[in-house]
């Protein structure tokens, strides 16, 4: 992957403009536009500024190590393993996450953001079940407890399945992650 590639891509999942990009790293638009379209190679000052305006180091941008996105859409499809077992849709991202070694940024933040989500639901699963098998659930018109029960874990599954998918689309367009609503249980992997 060429650094032209990695700055632009870098930029993009940070969600900044080639203007903010070029403000941050104390250089000229024109020098990020002719760095970005490959006219260029940037070298040394140059490098470090924009390595340290997008929150890496200038060893990640000149690497040679091939890293694609499809790291990231595994972590986000491992999530459907909820569908099997509940906890699979946590645990699954987890396990590949820890067993890939050379990981990006932007797959410990897809990875955190999907297991803060998968953690979040898992708790209000479990709570949603133990509460309808206390008798402690309420009940909707005509339609009793059980039956409202049913209807809340759908929908709870059919909400994980649209995150899922809305994040992989994400990834594939090379955006960030966004799985709401989560509890912050995973606040870094660094």
């Amino acid at each position: 992957m060429d650094i032209a590639y990695k700055i632009k891509t870098l930029r993009q999942q940070k969600g900044l403009s080639q203007e903010e990009l070029a403000l941050k790293s104390n250089l000229s638009l024109r020098t990020i536009q002719r760095i970005e379209l490959n006219e260029t190679m940037p070298r040394g000052y140059t490098l470090n500024n924009i390595a340290e305006a997008l929150d890496t180091t200038y060893e990640k941008l000149i690497s040679n190590k091939t890293t694609s996105g499809n790291s990231v859409i595994l972590i986000h499809v491992s999530a459907f393993s909820f569908i099997l077992f509940p906890l699979l849709g946590f645990l699954l991202p987890l396990i590949i996450w820890a067993v890939k070694k050379d990981r990006r940024d932007d797959e410990d933040d897809a990875a955190r953001k999907l297991l803060n989500f998968q953690a979040t639901w898992c708790i209000l699963l479990f709570i949603l079940c133990a509460s309808g098998f206390n008798g402690k659930f309420f009940h909707i018109g005509k339609l009793g407890r059980p039956e409202v029960m049913m209807i809340c874990i759908l929908l709870m599954y059919v909400i994980n399945f649209i995150c899922i998918i809305i994040n992989i689309i994400l990834a594939v367009r090379s955006k960030k992650a966004f799985y709401q609503p989560a509890i912050p249980l995973f606040k870094s992997f660094s």
